[in-house]
């Protein structure tokens, strides 16, 4: 279990419960209201089921590559199956239990992945979708003024996870209380301001244009920010937020052929 003393056993994704969300876990009927585990056994049971049931009336082929997400192209044309085009793809790796960030700029990046899978798209179908999500982006937007500069996040995040300000203040970094806090207050960040900053810095529109695609300004399979508090969050919202592998700044993007 330790055999690599420089890092965790277990990584911060390893957790079943960071691939599903948790609104969609805890609809399940249960009789130990605080099994967790349970209730993700059991949304994953009716969830497998209903896939099984839809499947028994569709023709449907499964192909499993074991290759480096950017040489799926040239593997899916070598089969066949890529002449077509696709009507969706979703760039993902599977190194996570969640929806993998390739698209971040930590790893393939933007550029990458809409010049690699934006000829796969079909052309006949002009609702055809890439999607990529992205889980640093925010992040690496974010710069030293803009953690400084957050009193409106305070005042938020005080709402629902009461504190001395005292310790906010001296920014106490070995007090638990305090480091939670620090945690909480990135869920209430004005994301919008840093995501538009970091489109401009990769260059968003420029890089789709070359890759004969454009970014949809509204999103029509899955929300930009599915996992943000909404103005009017509840105590069991932010809760359930600060308890997951979630923080609010996860961003789906969807791009669409030009025309």
């Amino acid at each position: 279990m330790f055999q690599d003393k420089e890092s965790w056993p277990m990584k911060d994704a390893s957790d079943p419960l960071a691939g599903w969300s948790w609104k969609e876990v805890f609809t399940s009927e249960m009789p130990a209201k605080n099994d967790i585990y349970g209730h993700l056994c059991a949304h994953l049971y009716d969830t497998l089921l209903q896939f099984c049931q839809i499947c028994r009336g569709l023709k449907i082929t499964v192909r499993l590559f074991q290759a480096d997400v950017l040489q799926l192209p040239d593997l899916l044309t070598g089969s066949g199956r890529s002449q077509e085009g696709f009507d969706r793809i979703e760039a993902r790796s599977t190194d996570f239990h969640q929806v993998s960030n390739v698209a971040d700029r930590c790893y393939v990046g933007t550029e990458a992945v809409l010049t690699t899978f934006g000829p796969l798209l079909r052309p006949s179908n002009p609702c055809a979708t890439l999607i990529a999500l992205y889980l640093n982006a925010v992040q690496d937007a974010s710069t030293p003024f803009d953690k400084v500069s957050m009193s409106t996040e305070n005042k938020r995040t005080q709402k629902y996870l009461p504190i001395d300000p005292q310790l906010v203040f001296i920014q106490k970094t070995s007090d638990a209380d305090y480091l939670r806090f620090d945690a909480a207050r990135f869920m209430f960040r004005d994301v919008d301001v840093l995501f538009d900053r970091y489109m401009l810095a990769v260059g968003f529109e420029g890089v789709a244009k070359s890759a004969g695609l454009v970014m949809k300004d509204r999103n029509t399979i899955v929300r930009k920010w599915p996992m943000r508090l909404g103005p009017k969050a509840t105590q069991d919202e932010f809760d359930h937020l600060l308890a997951s592998a979630h923080n609010g700044s996860e961003r789906y993007v969807e791009w669409k052929t030009l025309v």
